[in-house]
């Protein structure tokens, strides 16, 4: 059995009134957990004018570590991207939800002046659903345009000037070369065609030039856009100004180089100035016949399909094409403007002068069939074969 003490009584009499007491809590109250300053975010992002909206959110994130360390990003998105492509005047928003790691510190107070985002251009900026531990910021970006998306700090000199239309190899007046003065710390430049206000071509160029002439086979204008680029670190965009390409020249870039782009399969092209045919190596026909799908056809000297009467430049006989299809017609024909009635040799196209024909009706000496009493067109006028190909 144990003994007690005179002396262990008052102890022990205290150590049981302690016990009993309530305990008073050590956590902090709101009031002595410290506000947070600031919020120091770098944004690493890569959304530019005609990239598709649906791949915002990969094109977006932190870069590095948040500024204080203690609070961490929970996640990041856009929440305003196009159904399409983005477009030049667009400005993304990215929401980026936050939390503290340290318990000693409270969001609840953050305002939008305690942030700054570095990374991008920013127009504004909200802080919304501030507790303790949380909080979520959105970043208002400038619109495209207007971004350089170059990395904070950097003092590179990335923008370019002395942007302009130059001529190409295929013709000296069809301007469809971008230029533009070098930068000294750009070691690419990014380079956008216009048409209109449609994108339709992004290239990335070392030279300080580029040909778009493949993508400048319509008639209508064009522009470029140019930045220079070095690292992850872009110069804002500069912009040429319209340049207006016309039918013709817009003719010689389709047919040096196809409708966008140079892959090539043998097709018929009609544009503002008639029908040309495109072989499958991209090249054309001029100044001469073609047989494509077993009809003959007749080119210019600027490529495109003739049509009606046509006297060959190199025997100086007659033949007729379909005034529509442009194909090479034998047999009887009848212009459809005089009236008048023509044999077509079945063999190669020419008109007869001169002679009888093989159904024995006889055409004079501008080939003109000379008729019969009472006869409004020649036996056998209704007869046309396929020849086996001009006479020249």
């Amino acid at each position: 059995m144990k003994k007690w003490f005179p002396g262990m009584i008052i102890p022990f009499l205290v150590a049981c009134m302690l016990t009993a007491m309530p305990m008073t809590s050590l956590a902090k109250t709101d009031d002595d957990l410290e506000e947070v300053g600031s919020i120091t975010i770098d944004l690493d992002c890569s959304i530019a004018e005609g990239d598709k909206g649906a791949d915002a959110d990969s094109q977006i994130a932190v870069d590095g570590d948040v500024d204080p360390d203690f609070i961490e990003v929970k996640s990041i998105k856009v929440t305003n991207k196009p159904s399409g492509d983005w477009k030049a005047k667009d400005k993304p928003k990215v929401e980026i939800k936050i939390r503290r790691t340290d318990k000693d510190y409270t969001l609840k107070k953050l305002s939008k002046d305690d942030i700054t985002i570095n990374g991008v251009e920013v127009r504004g900026i909200t802080v919304s659903n501030k507790e303790k531990a949380s909080a979520t910021i959105v970043v208002t970006m400038a619109a495209l345009e207007d971004q350089s998306y170059e990395s904070e700090g950097s003092d590179l000199d990335l923008e370019v000037s002395g942007l302009k239309w130059e001529s190409n190899s295929d013709n000296s007046s069809n301007r469809t070369v971008a230029t533009w003065d070098a930068s000294s710390d750009a070691d690419e430049y990014e380079i956008r065609l216009y048409r209109n206000d449609t994108l339709i071509k992004t290239v990335e160029e070392t030279a300080d030039e580029y040909d778009f002439a493949p993508y400048m086979t319509e008639s209508t204008s064009y522009r470029f856009w140019v930045r220079g680029m070095r690292g992850t670190s872009h110069g804002k965009w500069s912009k040429s100004g319209s340049h207006y390409v016309s039918s013709s020249e817009a003719a010689v870039n389709k047919k040096n180089h196809g409708s966008g782009g140079p892959t090539y399969y043998a097709t018929w092209v009609r544009d503002n100035a008639g029908w040309w045919y495109r072989n499958a190596d991209g090249s054309w026909t001029s100044n001469n016949w073609q047989l494509i799908d077993g009809k003959w056809y007749f080119f210019g000297s600027n490529g495109y399909m003739r049509t009606g009467w046509l006297q060959s430049p190199y025997s100086g006989l007659w033949f007729y094409l379909d005034p529509v299809n442009g194909d090479m017609k034998t047999g009887w024909i009848q212009s459809p403007t005089s009236g008048l009635w023509y044999y077509m040799d079945k063999s190669d196209g020419h008109m007869l002068t001169n002679t009888r024909t093989p159904d024995n009706n006889f055409v004079n000496a501008d080939g003109v069939w000379t008729g019969a009493a009472g006869s409004s067109r020649p036996s056998g006028a209704a007869s046309s074969t396929g020849a086996t190909g001009p006479a020249a």
